[in-house]
């Protein structure tokens, strides 16, 4: 009952399944939170822990209840599904250092122009373009610099957790930091 129009039980179950199977430690969640997860994506029509980046099922020790607990992260590639459902068609992108054209203004003549270049340079910005299907001419844009990705990441409970139990390393801020700035865009 709780799935979306487009998203059968079975599926659903595969989704889960599959899920397990990638990251067996989900196996070992409790039982109501891995149902509770499965419940909140299908209920937006996302597919979990997917190629497609829609959501992802992620272990987390409850250490007050002493037991393993999933937690369901929104994919930035989720979060524009839903808003793109909902008549909000959002593109995020990042300025790189190497990039061909960058001009930026706010104030009462806002200007965001960008042309990519090779894509091989350092992130300077991060920015979310939206429109809208009642006004598709309007533009509503938000650009970060880079200093206040770093900073939404270092408030972060995820980074927080990593830096305290030294897993930096192989925390998404780290391994995918590019991906990490524009779901924080796209949000």
């Amino acid at each position: 009952m709780v799935a979306s129009k487009h998203m059968s039980p079975e599926r659903m179950l595969r989704l889960v399944a599959n899920a397990i199977r990638t990251t067996p430690k989900l196996g070992q969640c409790h039982p109501l939170s891995l149902l509770g997860a499965m419940m909140q994506a299908s209920a937006y029509g996302w597919e979990m822990n997917t190629s497609l980046g829609h959501c992802f099922a992620v272990p987390f020790e409850n250490r007050r209840k002493n037991i393993i607990e999933v937690q369901l992260i929104p994919g930035w590639r989720g979060m524009k599904l839903l808003a793109h459902r909902n008549g909000i068609y959002i593109d995020a992108d990042l300025h790189l250092s190497d990039d061909v054209h960058w001009k930026y203004r706010r104030g009462s003549d806002p200007v965001l122009e960008h042309e990519p270049g090779p894509m091989m340079g350092e992130v300077i910005h991060a920015y979310a373009v939206a429109r809208f299907r009642e006004d598709p001419i309007a533009r509503q844009y938000v650009v970060y610099p880079r200093e206040k990705i770093e900073s939404i990441r270092d408030a972060s409970q995820n980074w927080q957790s990593a830096v305290k139990y030294g897993k930096t390393s192989s925390n998404p801020w780290k391994t995918h930091f590019e991906a990490m700035a524009r779901k924080t865009m796209v949000r």
